[in-house]
């Protein structure tokens, strides 16, 4: 919103095509009072119908409308693009640290070769001393005694001769599983928690995107609206000078105007066609604008099917509640505030990552040969274990000091962005409210003006007819109206300008589906 007077927002070559005539007729002024007895010129561009600007600011039936231009430009823009890739990298954060309240499974396979060694005798005999153990056994009389002597000779040299087994080839298959007891209160679920409110944030932003991206798309769109107008006045502004030409000419040939006036008026006339020219130029800069935004073909055409003139939406809230609404409804401010929330719980998952950790561990192994069964033999065989385990690290004491430390830091800058960002809420709210009033107030005004303007033209139409003035009046009042129209199409554009931010500005222009 802008308190500039309304003709000056436009284009200055506009301006000049339209104060053209105007400026021309302070000679024709003087030389009318001067000679009052002058004979009235007739001339067919008196009766030139006046410049209707109702029709151009009522829309022509089908076509484009800014609800029309906000959708599509939300639809084909590139910045909602990497808004929802940036949500979905968000989104896949979260489902990662979900997976962390599982308790870890880890299952492995092993097979590992040996090399030989030379298994010691554990039970050595002294060969000699077998040797006259037999030699004695030899000579027992008794045959039993001597059975027994010689068996257990024999059980001697067999334990002399025993070696473990080497089996050089091993296979294992474990399994462990662990659940971090401790952690899932202190780490895991702030974790979660902060990852989720990150997803949130994200949507939140495309959500402001998407509104601030329509919100362009708008403000094109009334923007070409109001240099197609613009361009309609000066091509009226031509047809009016070239009326006064015709008019001129015509009495320098009659010898009741001098040939000065006449090449006055012609230099207006080449001044009002670079106007033209200088306003389809700008006409041209603004489709291209709309174009570059909704990503349509190069050169299409917009035709304007809105009503300019239709009633907007009446706001029935006062200034604080529609502040107080944007506070509480514009996307930007909704995802500051999970952001805020979740380096908040970064935070707290920083310092949970400080104390000692208690976690319950289970293992299965299967093996060929398991080692825990003595002696080895080369079979699988299964063996399980269960333990509590307690652990604590002083580097992860002063590491998770250091990240909590980080994550406060963070969370106060974004606790600074989110006052700094209400404060320019309550700003854009305040202006774009005032400026709907203002700029409503200016309609009004303005179709007053043109109702004089109309009934000024009239006027001056009858009294050229009855040759109580001269022609130079009836342009001047075609001028006047066309400045009056001009102020009436920058009110009713401002104020839907004025309406559509602040429909933005309290968080009321989606809801948008990527906040979904």
């Amino acid at each position: 919103m802008t308190s500039r007077p309304a003709a000056t927002r436009l284009c200055p070559w506009v301006l000049a095509a339209i104060g053209a005539a105007p400026m021309g007729l302070v000679v024709g002024r003087a030389e009318a009072q001067e000679a009052p007895q002058r004979v009235p010129v007739s001339d067919p561009s008196a009766e030139t119908t006046p410049l209707d600007l109702e029709s151009f600011l009522r829309g022509g039936g089908a076509g484009w409308t800014a609800a029309s231009v906000a959708r599509l430009a939300v639809a084909t823009a590139p910045s909602i693009v990497s808004g929802r890739a940036q949500r979905d990298a968000a989104q896949a954060g979260a489902d990662r640290a979900l997976q962390a309240f599982a308790p870890r499974l880890t299952v492995s396979g092993r097979y590992t070769r040996l090399s030989p060694i030379s298994q010691p005798n554990l039970f050595a005999v002294d060969p000699a001393q077998l040797a006259a153990a037999r030699a004695l056994a030899s000579t027992v009389s008794d045959p039993s005694a001597r059975l027994l002597f010689e068996g257990n000779i024999a059980g001697q040299e067999a334990q002399g001769n025993f070696t473990f087994p080497v089996i050089l080839d091993q296979v294992s298959f474990d399994a462990a599983l662990t659940v971090p007891v401790t952690d899932l209160f202190l780490q895991v679920l702030p974790a979660y928690e902060a990852a989720d409110s990150a997803v949130a944030a994200a949507r939140y932003q495309v959500a402001a995107r998407a509104s601030e991206v329509a919100q362009q798309a708008r403000e094109a769109f009334y923007s070409l609206a109001r240099a197609r107008g613009a361009l309609t006045v000066a091509r009226a502004a031509v047809d009016a000078v070239e009326g006064q030409e015709q008019i001129v000419a015509t009495m320098v040939r009659s010898g009741t105007a001098s040939r000065v006036d006449l090449v006055r008026v012609q230099a207006q006339v080449a001044g009002a066609r670079v106007g033209v020219l200088r306003a389809e130029a700008g006409a041209r800069i603004a489709e291209e604008a709309l174009g570059t935004l909704l990503h349509t073909a190069q050169g299409e055409r917009f035709a304007i099917g809105e009503d300019l003139l239709a009633p907007l939406p009446r706001v029935a809230e006062d200034r604080d509640a529609l502040v107080a609404a944007g506070l509480s409804h514009r996307p930007e401010t909704l995802a500051l505030r999970r952001l805020v929330h979740a380096r908040g719980r970064q935070g707290d998952a920083a310092e949970g990552s400080r104390w000692p950790h208690f976690a319950l561990a289970a293992n299965l192994a299967v093996s060929n040969p398991n080692q825990r069964i003595f002696p080895q033999t080369q079979e699988f065989r299964e063996t399980w274990d269960v333990s509590g385990v307690v652990s604590w690290s002083p580097n992860d004491f002063f590491t998770g000091a250091r990240l909590a430390d980080e994550a406060h830091a963070l969370r106060s800058q974004a606790e600074a962005d989110l006052a700094g960002l209400e404060d320019g809420v309550r700003m854009q709210v305040v202006v774009a409210f005032e400026g709907l009033r203002a700029s409503e107030a200016a309609i009004e005004a303005a179709r007053t003006g043109v109702a004089a303007a109309d009934e000024a033209l009239r006027v001056r139409t009858e009294q050229y007819r009855a040759g109580a003035t001269v022609a130079t009046e009836l342009v001047l009042g075609v001028a006047e109206r066309a400045r009056a129209q001009l102020d009436l199409l920058n009110a009713a554009l401002d104020a839907r300008v004025a309406y559509s931010q602040l429909q933005r500005a309290i968080g009321a222009d989606g809801p948008y589906d990527e906040a979904r």
